[in-house]
């Protein structure tokens, strides 16, 4: 890991919000930019509890890594700073523009962590701790990260994100609603534990960081004044309300709950043609998943599959707000036939939780083949692996660093084909894997998803190599 370094002296709370905003970006290979992916037909996004809109980058960089549960609502209209970027504030965060900046890097996500606990440092929460020999441990900071915060920092973008953690998790009030919750600060971030909200996917929260610095800089009045951003690009004409599932309304100013669905998933395109024999297809039109079975990669002792079903067309993995420590992290979804043996998988893929999905190739009691697919982020590891799963345990069997990984939010058709002793991997036509292995020649086939409730799948296709 490389260490975060400031961009030259202290940098207080007031100094950075009295003008507005200023951009602070790490040392050591850019860990606070975030490269977005292509561009989406995102329309501009009215949302009625602010009355702002997103639009441009920001709205598409917003849906892609996460939206309401990462960022919350937009308090601000982007306006312009005078230091040659513009800005806008949300309830969890803030986004720069910089012209100047080389594709893909124009969007950036403010160290708004970093900036909060600036006069805390010397607190024994964010002093650097030894390592607890469980989790991880950043020697940039010196701080651990383990349990439930891991688990949340894993699955919705880790460094990139979220940057080092800057201090032990401890206790503290939230001026959100005035009670006591367990924190931890990061560069970027502050997690929350909602104990009263255990086995959700809210169990862990993000902070409202973003509105509460917004209000000790003079609340969205005090940005209405600048004008028009100078550099972001212009909105279409119109807009369009926030589409369904996107808006949630709680106490927590923006607090998703238990009961929002997410943004809706588009359509996945249609296969291409093919002349090879088709042995299998699904299109997954109705409900029914007779044909296949729930199983878990490495099941623990006390914990069950992870669930799935068909939702308006579309195979998605579900935790049914089942508790997380009773599901099973890994989730397949494998055909109850053992007899395939050479062929050619074709599938859409779609996630936006930025975790693992892929498919499960010659399924037995023995063991299988394992696809794995990871999304872009700024880093050189990497972004697909083939394995070997016994077991003993998992045996790499290819990988590769050079395909950049999947866009969250979008379909990517994925190709999967074993023939012999020969499998070979595409995504949206390019080669990513291949290798040769015997172990095993014939059984069952599917789907793999980190089990966080974000994946989806769409028309499946299998036939002969």
């Amino acid at each position: 890991m490389k260490a975060i370094t400031g961009s030259g002296g202290r940098v207080t709370l007031a100094a950075v919000l009295l003008i507005g905003v200023c951009s602070i970006t790490g040392g050591g290979g850019g860990w606070g930019q975030i490269a977005p992916a292509a561009p989406t037909a995102h329309a501009d996004t009215l949302f009625p509890q602010t009355g702002m809109r997103l639009w441009g980058p920001f709205e598409q960089f917003w849906y892609e890594h996460g939206g309401l549960a990462q960022f919350g609502l937009p308090l601000t209209t982007v306006f312009p700073t005078g230091k040659g970027y513009d800005a806008q504030w949300f309830e969890r965060a803030m986004f720069t523009y910089n012209p100047n900046k080389p594709d893909p890097y124009k969007v950036e996500l403010q160290l708004l962590g970093a900036i909060a606990t600036e006069g805390r440092r010397g607190e024994e929460a964010f002093r650097p701790a030894s390592p607890l020999g469980e989790g991880l441990f950043f020697a940039p900071t010196g701080h651990n990260l383990t349990g439930r915060f891991l688990e949340k920092w894993r699955s919705g973008g880790g460094l990139p994100i979220y940057g080092y953690p800057l201090s032990e998790p401890f206790t503290e009030r939230s001026k959100a609603d005035g009670r006591a919750y367990v924190v931890q600060y990061f560069e970027r971030a502050r997690f929350e534990l909602h104990p009263e909200l255990a086995g959700t996917p809210f169990e862990v929260q993000l902070g409202l960081l973003g509105a509460e610095l917004l209000s000790a800089a003079g609340g969205p009045q005090a940005f209405a004044g600048p004008g028009p951003a100078s550099f972001y690009p212009a909105p279409a004409s119109g807009g369009v309300g926030v589409p369904p599932g996107d808006v949630v309304t709680s106490p927590g100013a923006g607090t998703p709950t238990t009961g929002g669905t997410g943004r809706e998933v588009p359509p996945a395109p249609a296969l291409p043609p093919t002349t090879a024999r088709v042995i299998l297809q699904n299109d997954f039109s109705s409900g029914g998943l007779v044909a296949w079975q729930a199983l878990a990669l490495h099941p623990a002792p006390g914990t069950r599959p992870a669930g799935w079903r068909v939702e308006n067309g579309v195979l998605a993995q579900v935790n049914d707000d089942a508790p997380i420590s009773e599901i099973d992290d890994d989730a397949m979804l494998v055909t109850t036939s053992h007899e395939f043996g050479d062929f050619t998988l074709e599938a859409y893929f779609y996630a936006t939780g930025g975790e693992t999905v892929g498919a499960v190739l010659r399924y037995t009691d023995a063991g299988l083949y394992l696809v794995k697919f990871y999304g872009q982020s700024p880093n050189s590891l990497p972004k697909a692996e083939l394995l070997r799963i016994t077991g003993d345990g998992g045996t790499l069997l290819a990988d590769s660093a050079a395909w950049v990984g999947y866009r969250r939010g979008n379909w990517h058709l994925m190709a999967v084909s074993a023939h012999g002793a020969a499998i070979e991997v595409r995504v949206d036509g390019q080669i990513v894997l291949a290798a040769s292995d015997r172990s095993f020649t014939r059984g069952g086939l599917g789907f793999y998803a980190k089990a966080d409730g974000t994946a989806r799948f769409d028309n499946l296709r299998v036939s002969t190599p």
